[in-house]
């Protein structure tokens, strides 16, 4: 963002904050989770998310997911 806008991340940070009235790393997160729910629907395996949004384990995205959404992985994915 500081190479898009020439501004310093803090101060991004701060406008953001005060427009949004959440968090850029809040937002990030949600954006993040929103698209693993939305991927996991459509059937990729939770193997396929962690991967594809760089997560450096399955351990940690299910661990992020749950802590998100209160809820495993599994439970969001399609049942084929």
């Amino acid at each position: 963002l500081e190479k898009v806008f020439f501004y310093d991340v803090h101060y991004l940070s701060k406008c953001f904050l005060s427009q949004a009235g959440i968090s850029l790393g809040q937002y990030f997160l949600s954006r993040k989770m929103e698209t693993a729910k939305k991927l996991l629907q459509e059937g990729k395996t939770s193997t396929q998310v962690s991967d594809e949004l760089g997560y450096s384990s399955i351990h940690a995205f299910t661990r992020a997911y749950k802590k998100y959404f209160g809820r495993t992985p599994s439970q969001d994915k399609i049942k084929q």
